[in-house]
């Protein structure tokens, strides 16, 4: 029997500066219980944009505890602070986290596809 490969259980998110030099690198662990949190999340993802959008400034340290409890469980301790650290703001932060998730999501739906054809369009 020909060996199985084991998939990669990690996906790679790579921040670049202008210059196209790397500038970060966050993690997300595919573990089921990883994209549960980050599927939970989609929601309040959308409600923290509205609220950024309208500048509901009192908002803004709800919305901060937010991004670093939702991108800490995700992504990994202190992923939050390293984001922060590069672009202090949170509305900036807001919109990584939502790139990350769309992307991440898109990922896992392509996955899935692939594995679909691999299997039945043989």
């Amino acid at each position: 029997m020909k060996p199985i490969q084991l998939k990669k259980t990690v996906i790679d998110i790579p921040f670049m500066d202008e210059k196209g030099k790397e500038a970060l690198v966050l993690h997300f662990d595919q573990s089921d219980e990883n994209i549960k949190r980050l599927y939970d999340s989609f929601d309040e993802i959308q409600s923290i944009s509205k609220k950024l959008q309208e500048e509901e400034s009192e908002d803004f340290e709800e919305i901060k505890c937010f991004l670093k409890k939702a991108i800490d469980s995700i992504f990994g301790e202190s992923s939050f602070d390293k984001l922060y650290a590069i672009s202090p703001s949170i509305q900036i932060v807001a919109v990584y986290f939502a790139q990350m998730a769309i992307g991440i999501k898109e990922e896992l739906e392509q996955e899935d596809i692939k594995s679909i054809e691999k299997k039945y369009l043989k």
